[in-house]
């Protein structure tokens, strides 16, 4: 049996027409019938009946469309996870922060794959102290995670090699309305409704320990909604919900357009540093030769 039967079989299905389906093939049909023929040789049944016009299809061919279709994913992805094996025996594993998932991560592994083509990744991403518990656990060789000056830090102790990214600042923002003016301006005694992120997560507590109690003395403050994620955050902050402190790599085009405004200037921002740690030995090759190409690209830098 040969797996093109089980195509085509599919493809008759769906054009009901020996024609199309032989087009759709690139095939005669002639060649195109006696596949279907040779199918139902092996299978021991008839798939089509042939002795009516238009053309019918059996109810056993009906019944199994949908198992038949099954058998044909399982066979490609049988060979997709074949391919990646053969292609890379080992998966160089990241875990990383969620947001730097969206603005960092994208930007080194494409890097790395300009320099040393046919690695396979996986990515974990997570909040910060689950990034941590996947690098002590051995579940991955390389953590992207920020530091601030005002929260400590959690370098696991199995990460024994650590290099700078580069820097960061979580940047207080509201939306525009429809003159492109800020929502939310701060004044003195006035309200500010924030959208926060939870005290337990890394982002959260750079945001209480950097500005909340300041703010607290200055404004009145009302807490709209918490979310520890800066993607959703912005969303909401772009709809006018509240004031946000985002990462700036993550609402560039944002501000450009104008969707958000920066209130750096009244409320001020939280610097931090974007750091990737390793752990002390790598597992493989590729791993140490992913790492040897970041490290020295920041160096470059």
């Amino acid at each position: 049996m040969e797996l093109k039967w089980l195509e085509d079989m599919l493809l008759l299905l769906e054009t009901g027409s020996f024609s199309k389906a032989a087009k759709r093939r690139n095939v005669t049909q002639p060649a195109f019938s006696r596949r279907i023929r040779s199918l139902e040789n092996w299978l021991g049944a008839d798939l089509v009946d042939r002795s009516r016009n238009p053309l019918q299809f059996t109810k056993s061919a009906r019944a199994s469309e949908a198992e038949i279709r099954q058998i044909v994913n399982r066979f490609y992805e049988l060979r997709s996870r074949m391919r990646a094996e053969a292609r890379s025996e080992h998966q160089v594993v990241f875990t990383a922060q969620h947001t730097l998932t969206i603005t960092h991560l994208p930007q080194m592994l494409r890097m790395v794959e300009g320099l040393r083509p046919r690695v396979s990744y996986r990515v974990r991403s997570a909040n910060q102290d689950d990034c941590v518990t996947h690098m002590v656990r051995g579940q991955a060789e390389f953590l992207l995670c920020y530091e601030s000056r005002t929260v400590e830090n959690a370098r696991p102790a199995i990460a024994a090699r650590r290099t700078a990214i580069g820097p960061e600042n979580l940047v207080p923002v509201t939306g525009g309305d429809d003159k492109r003016h800020p929502i939310h301006v701060p004044r003195e005694g006035s309200t500010l409704p924030l959208l926060l992120y939870p005290e337990d997560v890394f982002l959260g507590r750079v945001q209480r320990n950097e500005h909340l109690p300041a703010l607290m003395k200055t404004f009145n403050v009302e807490t709209i909604c918490e979310s520890a994620f800066s993607a959703g955050l912005k969303e909401m902050a772009v709809n006018g919900m509240g004031i946000a402190w985002l990462p700036a790599g993550l609402i560039g085009a944002e501000l450009k357009s104008g969707q958000l405004h920066s209130l750096e200037a009244q409320l001020g921002r939280c610097p931090m540093e974007i750091v990737l740690y390793a752990t002390a030995n790598a597992s493989s090759a590729d791993s140490e030769r992913v790492w040897q190409i970041l490290q020295q690209s920041q160096k470059a830098d």
